[in-house]
């Protein structure tokens, strides 16, 4: 299949998979490649998302496994070494566990996420400490590329707006694509199409307060993106706010 139908096909396949949710019309819709990387325990969908720059691609997280990773890029005829950069959300093992399949990349992370993998600062859930959240031993911390929050990242034709988003982890970061698209990481969980808290979560005020912040982010873009729930139109994606009494 040569690279145009392969784009044509893996744009209907992602506008099938959203039920409806986008726009498959909008011809100045971005390629977004939809990257179903399986089921983790305890039952949760893990995503990665491509979008296509001029020189290869760009990778919102890094999946859980190597291997499977490796199989779902192929299986859509992308070489791993044709992704350029990684955007990570944060650090937990099933968004970072395939780095060392990009060779060629240049990796990107929040500044506030790097205690999270240097050994300073536990990963915990609601204070409760659990263990460090180690990168593949083939990443080198120095080379990683450091994000504050309202960095604006250009690559090629597209924009990046990088958003800082605590409390899934201390450094948890979304990003806002062309204005348009907005990748949420585990910043929240959906239950009932209803932004949530996420259950493995760090500091539950923070994440109150940046979930009250996705809500308004949401509802300036025209589809949400995230990392184990299906993608939403922002019209579709509830905000409760008896959210806020969790504080």
């Amino acid at each position: 299949m040569n690279k145009g139908l392969l784009r044509l096909f893996s744009l209907l396949v992602l506008c099938a998979m959203l039920g409806g949710y986008v726009t498959c019309a909008d011809e100045e819709m971005p390629e977004i490649i939809y990257i179903d990387l399986g089921i983790i325990p305890p039952n949760m969908n893990v995503h990665s998302y491509l979008v296509e720059v001029d020189d290869g691609y760009i990778i919102f997280d890094a999946g859980y496994d190597l291997n499977v990773m490796e199989k779902a890029l192929l299986e859509k005829e992308i070489s791993p070494l044709d992704i350029q950069y990684v955007l990570l959300t944060h650090s937990d093992y099933d968004h970072v566990a395939s780095l060392p399949l990009f060779a060629n990349a240049q990796i990107f992370m929040s500044e506030d996420e790097m205690q999270m993998v240097n050994g300073t600062t536990k990963r915990t859930v609601e204070g409760i400490g659990l263990s460090l959240n180690l990168l593949p031993d083939d990443v080198n911390l120095d080379e990683i590329s450091l994000l504050h929050n309202g960095q604006l990242l250009e690559f090629g034709e597209h924009i990046i707006e990088c958003i800082k988003v605590p409390g899934h982890t201390p450094g948890s970061m979304a990003y806002v694509l062309d204005d348009k698209y907005l990748f949420t990481g585990d910043a929240f969980a959906v239950e009932n199409d209803t932004m949530a808290i996420h259950p493995y979560t760090s500091d539950i005020k923070a994440a109150v307060n940046s979930i009250t912040k996705l809500r308004d982010l949401k509802n300036e873009s025209e589809l949400v993106l995230t990392a184990h729930y299906r993608s939403y139109s922002p019209k579709d994606l509830k905000y409760d706010a008896m959210i806020k009494l969790q504080k």
